[in-house]
């Protein structure tokens, strides 16, 4: 579909902005006239119309008919067809999308193909009606207007690549955020692709700028020149965008491996404790027959209680050695410059020495407040209690004579003696022991009693 076809006449200053495509062929051989004509969405119709008024060769024909075509320029006898790329931003996604621009430039006309609007073209068209001061140069400052267009289009690119690679670190380093690797890789795509639209650009405009025998004018080659200075800027911001990138990609990869390592950190930790107190219901979960502790009147909460203590003297230990709960400090420079200090050389100056002392100062009797407890209660029996125990005496006569009721061990009845064992245990782990028959002493013994 036809957009417009205007005519600039360089005799008279004036410019058609209606120009009927048939006539094209008769116009343009007219000397001192300018055309532009800009096609959307080409049919075969519109190509047909190509060929006939302006007798294009069929292959550059076929490139207009066929889209995402690397950029180019080609050469043909009395005009040059060049493929290039409109670089906008999508604002619902905020990513970068291009539009492909094919441009036929003739001595005195300038024809646009390109599938979808163009912001491009709608510029130069305002930019161009409004500065007709070079109608003398031909239809060379109209190329040049939407050559400068289309590489202008890419700083606003590469800006939104910078702005949109700073909230990339900003994720990184402030909050990290796993999902953020789509963005990175978002951003590296979009920046390859920008890539190969201007890095081809390079080797066309080393051929528009042969000289002033390429075609175009000489004031208009200055301009062209300015082009290429754009277009090499754009192209280091993107090298520079890249290697940004590609740093990105790494800080990410360490803050992973950072944060796993701090994952694993904090199971090992995890897995000592529990261990520890694995280690101490284990041993307590034995079925060895003699085992003194099994009689503690208070065993059961005394391992209860180094199981706590023991997992609470751990988790301080590796949160002072910074395994969990550590915050990198600044450093100031002086604490680092230690080859002059004999001191910090030295054992009872360390800091891990007196850390550990101290923890063993604390920790030990917290872990062994349970035995020392027990140690140090009021038994239940003493041994000039248990000499006082006299064979023939009834069970309420032996716990008058200890002050305290006896554990009943066992019993058994064959029909002609009741025998009953009965048992009193101290903290420490001794115990005595009395054997009724027929509810009379019949025999006594003790373990350990003082």
């Amino acid at each position: 579909m036809i957009n417009f076809c205007k005519l600039l006449d360089a005799n008279t200053g004036e410019l058609h902005r209606h120009l009927n495509p048939p006539d094209i062929s008769d116009v343009r051989r007219e000397p001192g006239v300018v055309i532009w004509l800009d096609i959307i969405d080409a049919d075969d119709h519109d190509l047909a119309l190509l060929h006939e008024e302006f007798g294009f060769h069929p292959l550059a024909i076929e490139d207009c008919r066929h889209a995402h075509q690397r950029p180019k320029l080609d050469q043909y006898d009395g005009y040059m067809f060049m493929v290039l790329y409109e670089a906008d931003k999508d604002d619902t996604t905020d990513c970068m999308v291009t539009t492909e621009l094919n441009m036929f430039m003739g001595p005195n006309y300038v024809v646009t193909v390109h599938r979808g609007p163009a912001r491009v073209v709608g510029e130069v068209e305002n930019r161009w009606e409004a500065n007709l001061t070079f109608e003398e140069e031909g239809a060379a400052y109209l190329a040049y207007l939407l050559i400068d267009a289309t590489v202008d289009s890419y700083f606003p690119a590469v800006d939104n690549f910078s702005d949109r690679l700073d909230a990339v670190e900003t994720l990184i380093f402030d909050r990290f955020d796993e999902r953020i690797i789509e963005a990175i890789f978002d951003l590296k795509k979009e920046t390859l692709l920008l890539r190969r639209l201007v890095t081809p650009l390079r080797d066309v405009f080393l051929v528009l700028l042969r000289g002033p025998g390429s075609g175009f004018g000489h004031r208009t080659y200055v301009y062209f020149q300015d082009v290429l200075d754009h277009l090499l800027r754009v192209s280091d911001a993107i090298d520079v965008q890249r290697d940004l990138i590609g740093s990105a990609l790494d800080a990410y990869q360490s803050g992973v491996s950072n944060r796993t390592n701090d994952t694993m950190k904090k199971l090992t930790v995890l897995s000592a404790v529990l261990m520890t107190m694995a280690l101490i219901a284990g041993i307590y979960g034995m079925n060895f027959h003699r085992m003194p502790e099994l009689d503690w009147p208070m065993g059961y909460h005394g391992a209860l209680y180094m199981m706590v203590a023991a997992g609470l003297v751990l988790v301080a230990a590796f949160r002072w050695k910074g395994y969990i709960g550590k915050r990198l400090e600044p450093v100031d420079e002086d604490v680092l410059d230690l080859a002059d200090s004999e001191a910090h050389r030295a054992w009872w100056y360390m800091p891990n020495f007196w850390m550990g002392l101290a923890l063993v100062a604390v920790g030990g009797p917290i872990i062994f407040a349970p035995f020392i407890a027990n140690q140090m209660a009021t038994p239940v029996v003493t041994k000039a209690e248990f000499a006082r125990i006299k064979p023939g005496m009834t069970l309420s006569q032996i716990e008058a004579v200890i002050g305290e009721a006896g554990k009943e061990a066992s019993a058994e009845d064959d029909g002609r003696v009741l025998r009953q064992v009965y048992t009193w245990s101290n903290p420490d782990g001794s115990r005595a022991m009395v054997t009724l028959e027929n509810a009379r002493l019949a025999a006594k013994g003790y373990e350990g009693l003082r």
